[in-house]
């Protein structure tokens, strides 16, 4: 299981370093997109649930 993690992981990690440097986009706007596309997969889960629990 952590193996598959991390073969989806690193390559998208390594990716987004490149396409920041290309672009020279802040440390701090990184920071802020990874911290929302962990807190929104979260939400969207927690709705899934919601939405199976009630139907």
């Amino acid at each position: 299981m952590i193996l598959l993690i991390a073969l989806y992981a690193l390559p998208l990690m390594a990716f987004g370093r490149y396409r920041a440097k290309r672009f020279n986009v802040s440390r701090d706007v990184i920071n802020l997109s990874w911290l929302m596309g962990v807190t929104a997969s979260f939400y969207f889960s927690s709705l899934g649930h919601m939405f199976v629990a009630i139907f």
